[in-house]
């Protein structure tokens, strides 16, 4: 939280700007903010990770989940042991306890807990759009402030918009000088169906140099209405 930087500084910008985007959304106990792109390769697993962190340093639970369960990435920024249980065991598997699922993903923040899927199920379609989901958000609610979920990209599978019905918020990553014209295009029609509940876009990359892998910047704003 006392973090100068300018990568520090967005990320307090994006909360405050979650935030007076959840006041008269959500009436329900845990707000379920869902983080998605067009395609791969757009930031937006960093990007949730990064926002959990921050959410937590203003001293409020959350739990991150990862719920891209056919190309998870999670689970390469945080340790985890390689037989962990995670998203995809809980659903397949109606005898396993919720809490199972759950773990301390930083040892120096104990307000974030993580939900993996490091497992790649070949029904992750039906997995999904299982009753099991549900009821996993309806209980991840109750214990957490908010819920900050890694979703698959939206333009080559469906898994995304099958459990739109469940966020609060959607961040849909673009990436500065890697997101094409057309998925820009493609994305300004997700909002503009409402597909994707209460879309918000997320600008990311802004100002990087061309040699910094990741140096990252983030700008936060509405699509067409």
């Amino acid at each position: 939280l006392n973090d100068r930087s300018v990568l520090a500084e967005a990320f307090r910008m994006l909360c405050t700007n979650i935030k007076y985007s959840l006041v008269t959304q959500n009436s329900k106990p845990g707000h379920v903010i869902y983080v998605s792109s067009a395609i791969k390769g757009e930031g937006k697993t960093l990007l949730g990770l990064n926002l959990a962190l921050a959410i937590a340093s203003f001293k409020k639970k959350v739990l991150l989940v990862g719920a891209d369960l056919r190309n998870p990435q999670l689970h390469h920024y945080i340790d985890v042991l390689k037989k962990s249980k995670g998203l995809p065991e809980y659903l397949s598997d109606e005898s396993m306890p919720w809490e199972e699922a759950l773990y301390e993903g930083f040892s120096e923040d104990l307000n974030v807990k993580v939900c993996y899927s490091r497992q790649m199920p070949p029904n992750a379609y039906e997995l999904l759009d299982s009753s099991r989901f549900e009821e996993f958000i309806k209980l991840a609610r109750k214990r957490f402030e908010y819920i900050i979920v890694d979703t698959a990209p939206t333009l080559k599978v469906t898994d995304t918009m099958l459990i739109s019905r469940h966020a609060d918020l959607t961040l849909f990553v673009v990436r500065a000088g890697f997101t094409e014209q057309r998925l820009l295009e493609y994305a300004k029609q997700l909002n503009t169906s409402k597909k994707l509940p209460n879309m918000a876009f997320v600008l990311n990359d802004v100002g990087s140099g061309r040699g910094k892998k990741y140096n990252y910047g983030y700008e936060y704003g509405y699509g067409s209405k």
